[in-house]
């Protein structure tokens, strides 16, 4: 399951808390259902929204969730461990009689429960900035340091064993003991003494989801349109891989047996502005290491230039993932069927086997695979 980490100040933690949901939003509603044929907005503001949208729908119910509570004078760093307790969703109302205490317009949301959850945080320096028991560079938790040196992304994804490192620190941090919270019982911070604390009291959440979330037909317009639409594409993926949801998307994938532990979107891969547009692992029944997908994703036909793209992706896989959790690597290049050509070019073929031949023997490595995506009868398909 996929660790999502959820940046919070003394304020809006306090909120999640009380009305157990996450969620993230910028201040600008954007009604997604009630646009799939409207062109009046701008296309920056579109891309940051699906941006957040594509964040939000990577969540599944039972991931784990921890705050990070921003640094303020003394206070701050990681609080865990909740769990998601329904699927993401988009909330749609502009007054906020059921949390009249919100500061934020979170509109794209989920709600949670607490899980295993200590009184007290692990700190920004014991988490990312302490490497006394490390023993090489790529035990860092680089999830966390790329988006502290970007200052973005609010809802951050970490990997497997990110998750397990963070997790260990805030349990060896409060000597293995967690809070015990009854059924009439919520949890409270605490800003003077930077704790979680236990209160007898039951708020009355409001349960009510928004609407569900509907991204096809806005693709399907943007296509019709030839408008740039790689973001959303990432949100629909997000949404619906390993769910089922969108077979030709899973079987065009995945094997039979293999099953989605653990997604990630925009995942950073450098200080510079290097990000893999998705990353999924999967594990399959009777095989003893996970897969790891490296999914690069194009809203055009494919040229090589994409293929030269998943070097530097593979490279950096290889010397911060792989040494922490040893896996096949499947590189993936999904983009849009071109109807004007049959086959694909010798150029591409020929970039195709200079890739596989690179990596032959330094990584346990699956050949690049492409899959193909069409939109027909109002449809998004996707193929080998």
């Amino acid at each position: 399951m996929t660790t999502h980490v959820l940046i919070v100040d003394k304020d809006t933690f306090q909120q999640h808390l009380k009305y157990k949901f996450i969620g993230t939003g910028n201040g600008k509603p954007f009604l997604f259902n009630n646009v799939n044929t409207s062109n009046n907005i701008h296309s920056a503001t579109e891309k940051n929204q699906f941006g957040m949208l594509a964040d939000c729908n990577r969540m599944r119910i039972g991931d784990y969730v921890i705050f990070y509570l921003q640094q303020s004078s003394n206070i701050g760093g990681f609080f865990g461990l909740f769990k998601v307790s329904s699927l993401p969703f988009i909330h749609k109302e502009q007054n906020e009689n059921n949390y009249p205490e919100l500061t934020k317009n979170l509109e794209y949301r989920a709600f949670i429960e607490p899980y295993k959850v200590y009184e007290s945080p692990v700190s920004e320096w014991e988490a990312l900035d302490d490497i006394q028991r490390l023993t090489s560079p790529c035990q860092m938790l680089w999830s966390l340091i790329y988006r502290k040196l970007k200052g973005n992304r609010g809802n951050t994804m970490i990997t497997l064993y990110e998750s397990e490192r963070l997790i260990s620190l805030i349990m060896l941090k409060n000597n293995r003991n967690c809070l015990n919270l009854q059924k009439n019982e919520s949890l409270k911070y605490n800003q003077e003494t930077n704790k979680l604390e236990i209160v007898q009291e039951q708020f009355e959440v409001y349960r009510k989801e928004g609407e569900c979330i509907d991204i096809k037909n806005r693709i399907i317009f943007k296509d019709s349109q030839n408008q740039k639409y790689e973001t959303h594409l990432q949100a629909y993926i997000t949404q619906n891989i390993g769910t089922n949801s969108v077979s030709s998307l899973d079987e065009a994938l995945f094997s039979e047996n293999e099953h989605v532990i653990w997604i990630g979107n925009e995942v950073s891969c450098g200080v510079g502005m290097q990000r893999m547009d998705i990353v999924v692992v999967t594990e399959k029944d009777g095989q003893e290491l996970d897969n790891i997908y490296v999914i690069e994703l194009k809203c055009t036909p494919l040229n090589t230039d994409n293929i030269k793209q998943m070097y530097r992706y593979i490279d950096w896989i290889s010397q911060y993932y792989l040494p922490n959790k040893q896996s096949i690597v499947c590189p993936i290049l999904l983009t849009k069927k071109d109807d004007n050509e049959n086959k694909i070019s010798q150029d591409i073929n020929k970039e195709i086997e200079h890739f596989s031949t690179k990596f032959n023997g330094l990584v346990n490595m699956c050949p690049l695979k492409l899959v193909f995506y069409e939109i027909n009868n109002d449809d998004i398909l996707f193929s080998l």
